[in-house]
């Protein structure tokens, strides 16, 4: 289900041990967890997101699918991606309809 909505306003790829330490405040992961997720080098990615708006009523999997498929859109799960402004407020307009 797609709970919410955000703008992707930073990607940073560093040392696992640099960026624990510069998102640390933040206080998502522990340090283990950050270089649990590092490449071989030892470098691991952090993503920043802002203007995050959660939608009363979640939108369903299938309306995802839904949606992305009449764009001929992939439909990809486990990254952050961009989408077509169309699919966006296709998107948002399924979370509005679906809390009334």
């Amino acid at each position: 289900m797609i709970r919410a909505a955000s703008h992707l306003t930073e990607v940073a790829l560093d040392d696992a041990d640099r960026l624990y330490h510069r998102f640390q405040p933040l206080g998502v992961y522990t340090r283990e967890d950050v270089r649990g997720r590092a490449d071989v080098r030892g470098h691991a990615m952090a993503l920043r997101f802002s203007h995050t708006e959660t939608f009363e009523q979640p939108i369903a999997l299938r309306d995802y699918r839904r949606v992305l498929t009449a764009e001929g859109t992939p439909v990809v799960l486990h990254s952050a991606r961009p989408v077509s402004e169309h699919t966006f407020v296709a998107l948002l307009d399924l979370a509005s309809l679906c809390g009334r």
